[in-house]
Formats: structure tokens, C-alpha cells, sequence
């Protein structure tokens, strides 16, 4: 995303793409639409838009904008507006139409990204400049045809506002099914498939020991849905405050170990497999069962092997 100024207090998440008849990457902006009703279209991509009203005739829309490859001025002018659309989208322009106008996809502060092992979701989450909690969004189709926003403004609020949090951290599990936020008091886990009816549901809190820590969080790379039944892979891993990482279990949600580390995690944690040998290295306790990685105060960055042992059933 941009980054927030005192000029420009909204930073807004964008994404690229190869236009197809260049092969050149374009920047468009990721939103989603409002509830603005039927006779209201945002545009975006675009540089200007004039509307001309006459007293005896319909009411002229003209779109400008500049060629996204060659930077010629083009423009397109109609009295209906999906007419002069579709008449600047034949020009070249890479104008983007949402119907019912724009939701309020703007964000505030610090953005914190994951994406599923699959990479068929992606979540934004916003931090928190103190006028208002920070947010969560979901995004996008697997197949890369429809990028825009799955979460919807009701969904997002509903996650967020009861609990006033910002957010530090987040993470997503394989499917892009299930996900956790990391909070200034708490861990938030969450359904995140987009396709469903109602995603970004609370399913469930984390809070012992955590509060104060600025770190992130991560979930076990091999965990897959809410009620994953593998015990070694349904964990989450938080940064505490007290230079330690709690492990979590992500279905009942309860602590089930902690690691004593050196310095405290002040940025964000990845969770990854370790290899083949590591895992063949050892036995007992002593089987590595996932690795952290995790960035430390002073710019350091600290790798974990998260044992067997670490882990209470």
C-alpha cells in the first residue's frame, strides 16, 4: 500500500498486472464496491471526469485519460456512462469501473500482508493510528481473474469493532481457509475463505502472557481448516513481550509451550517446514517439527527450531 502522510492521511492497496497488449506491468487499485445503489459507479485509472448539463437535453459524461503504454491523451464522451466506458476502454485506457462507487478501503497506517500456502488468498491488515481500530481484508481469486476485494465492509467491522485493536501482525494457514491477527491485548483466529457467505468470523482468542508485544505472528505451514486434526500441525506462534514466543493451539486455543529466545520479536514471524535432513537428524523430543523465523529488536533476525518437546498434547 502507500504510505499514509500528514497530506494524505489514507494509503490505498494496490496491485499489478501485465497488460496484455504490451506485456507492461500496470499498477491498478484493489477495492471493492459499496452499497451506493444501483445509479452510482466509481471510476478509477482515469484522470479527470466532466459532466455538462443542458436544460433541454440529457446531461453529457466525458472520461480523460492518458494511454497507459504511449501517454497519449485520449477521452471518451457519451450520455450514458457505461457507453463512454466501454468507448475509452477500446481507446486503450485501463480505466476501472465499480459499480455501487467505493467502499472504504483506505488504510490509516502500517500495512501487514499474508498470503496461504496456496496462494489463493491474501489478507491486508492495517494497524492503528489511535482514531480507529485497524482492519483486516481479504483477498483475491486463485486464478488470478478476479483481484479485488472478497471481504466485504460488514464482515471487516464485524471483526474488528468490538474489540477496538490494532493490528501487528497476521497470518494465514495452506488453504487460505482460517487465519490469526495479532493484537496489542490479544490473537484473533478467524475463518478467511473468501468464498464463503460470511468470512472474517471470530472463531476464537488468545490473550494469556501476549500483552505489550510488538511482534507478529505465524501459524504452522502445514495447517489446513478451522478444526485441523493434526496435533503437531495445528499451532500458532506469538510474539510475547517478555522475549518469548507462546505456542498456540489454533482449534481449542489454549497455550501448549513457550520459547525463551534472546532478544524480543519486534517484527514479523514466519513459520516453514524444515528440511529433509533436519527432520531425519533427530528422534524423540528432540525431532525438529518447524522452524520460526523471526525479526528481533536491534535489526537481528533470530531462527528457531521448534522442537517436539517444545509442544504440549
Amino acid at each position: 500500500s502507500t504510505r499514509p502522510t500528514s497530506v494524505a492521511p489514507r494509503g490505498t492497496l494496490r496491485y499489478v498486472e501485465t497488460d496484455p497488449s504490451s506485456g507492461r506491468p500496470v499498477a491498478k487499485l484493489l477495492t471493492s464496491g459499496s452499497a451506493g445503489g444501483e445509479d452510482v459507479i466509481g471510476l478509477t485509472n482515469v484522470d479527470s471526469v466532466k459532466r455538462q448539463t443542458f436544460e433541454e437535453a440529457p446531461d453529457i459524461i466525458t472520461i480523460y485519460d492518458r494511454h497507459p503504454v504511449t501517454g497519449a491523451l485520449i477521452s471518451a464522451s457519451d450520455t450514458d456512462i457505461a457507453v463512454a466506458i466501454a468507448e475509452i476502454e477500446a481507446l486503450g485506457s485501463d480505466i476501472q469501473a465499480v459499480a455501487g462507487g467505493f467502499s472504504d478501503d483506505f488504510l490509516q497506517d502500517t500495512t501487514y500482508v499474508a498470503a496461504s500456502g496456496d496462494r489463493s488468498t491474501i489478507a491486508f491488515g492495517e494497524g492503528d493510528t489511535g482514531t480507529s481500530p485497524g482492519r483486516i481484508f481479504l483477498c483475491c481469486a486463485s486464478d488470478g481473474t478476479n483481484v479485488s476485494l472478497t471481504s466485504t465492509p460488514i464482515h471487516i467491522k464485524d471483526l474488528v469493532d468490538n474489540a477496538a485493536e490494532s493490528v501487528s501482525g497476521l497470518a494465514l494457514d495452506w488453504t487460505g481457509a482460517y487465519g490469526v491477527a495479532r493484537g496489542r491485548e490479544t490473537a484473533y483466529f478467524f475463518t478467511a475463505d473468501g468464498t464463503l457467505t460470511t468470512p472474517l468470523r471470530l472463531q476464537g482468542e488468545f490473550r494469556s502472557g501476549i500483552s505489550g508485544g510488538a511482534g507478529g505472528v505465524a501459524m504452522h505451514p502445514g495447517l489446513s481448516g478451522v478444526l485441523s486434526g493434526d496435533q503437531e500441525r495445528r499451532l500458532a506462534f506469538v510474539a510475547t513481550g517478555n522475549r518469548t514466543i507462546k505456542i498456540i493451539d489454533s482449534v481449542h486455543f489454549y497455550e501448549r509451550g513457550e520459547i525463551a529466545i534472546r532478544d524480543n520479536v519486534v517484527g514479523p514471524i514466519r513459520a516453514v517446514f524444515p528440511t529433509a535432513e533436519e527432520r531425519n537428524r533427530f528422534t524423540g523430543d528432540e525431532r525438529i517439527v518447524v522452524k520460526l523465523i523471526a525479526v528481533t529488536a536491534g535489526d537481528n533476525v533470530v531462527i528457531i527450531d521448534v522442537r517436539a518437546g517444545d509442544i504440549r498434547q
